[in-house]
C-alpha cells in the first residue's frame, strides 16, 4: 500500500477510537515511531485529519531520524 493509503487508514481508525475514547475521558497519543510517522509532517496530518480533542501525538524526540529540531517544533503546536 501506499503512504497516503496508510495515513488515511490511520486517520480512520484514529477517528473512530478518540470517539470512544471520549467517552471515557480518555487522550490517546499517536507516537512518531517508524513506518507512516518517520516524520512530523505525516504525523501532524493524521492527528489534524482525525479532528478530534481526545487525539494528539505522544512526542519522542529521539525518533525523528533528520533534521529533528524542526521535527520536533512541527509537533509541538
Amino acid at each position: 500500500m501506499s503512504q497516503e493509503q496508510a495515513a488515511g487508514w490511520a486517520v480512520e481508525t484514529l477517528i473512530r477510537c478518540a470517539d470512544e475514547a471520549a467517552k471515557k475521558g480518555i487522550t490517546l497519543g499517536i507516537e512518531d515511531d517508524g513506518g507512516i510517522t518517520t516524520n512530523a509532517d505525516r504525523t501532524v496530518e493524521i492527528v489534524k485529519k482525525t479532528d478530534s480533542e481526545w487525539a494528539g501525538i505522544n512526542l519522542d524526540i529521539g525518533n525523528f531520524p533528520d533534521d529533528a529540531y524542526e521535527q520536533i517544533e512541527m509537533c509541538a503546536p
